[in-house]
């Protein structure tokens, strides 16, 4: 992929990063509230599993 084209297609991503950085700002989760912490986590994973990626939890 030349630079060009991956600029481009980063630039087309640039409102769907947005978005997902709404999202994340407006999840409350401060960090004593363990299972609040995990809703941020448990949002990526989905983001990643929805784009074929995957995820496991490290939580105890």
């Amino acid at each position: 992929m030349d630079c060009e084209k991956l600029f481009a297609t980063i630039d087309g991503l640039y409102e769907s990063y947005l978005d997902i950085w709404e999202d994340v700002c407006n999840i409350e989760s401060p960090t004593q509230e363990k299972a609040r912490v995990d809703a941020v986590g448990k949002y990526f994973s989905d983001i990643a599993e929805k784009h074929g990626g995957r995820s496991r939890s490290l939580s105890r």
